[in-house]
């Protein structure tokens, strides 16, 4: 089998990868901006409720990804 095929690591090894070389708190900040994208989405297209849930889910998501971006790993 040649080993050239499948050089392309998939979202579950890529994941892994950036577990292993950096920060778990910004990996995992950042990996939680695709649900706030998603019912954004959700909301502008599809005119689904976004109520204060996800007002508040989405406020908190964006203050820890701000927070890691301004004041850097302990």
């Amino acid at each position: 089998m040649n080993p050239e095929i499948n050089k392309k690591p998939s979202t579950i090894r890529g994941e892994a990868h950036a577990f292993g070389i950096s920060l778990v708190g910004y990996i995992s900040s950042l990996r939680e901006t695709g649900v706030v994208f998603a019912a954004l989405f959700g909301w502008w297209f599809f005119k689904d409720p976004y109520g204060r849930l996800r007002i508040l889910g989405t406020i908190a998501v964006v203050a820890g990804v701000v927070t890691l971006s301004v004041g850097g790993a302990a």
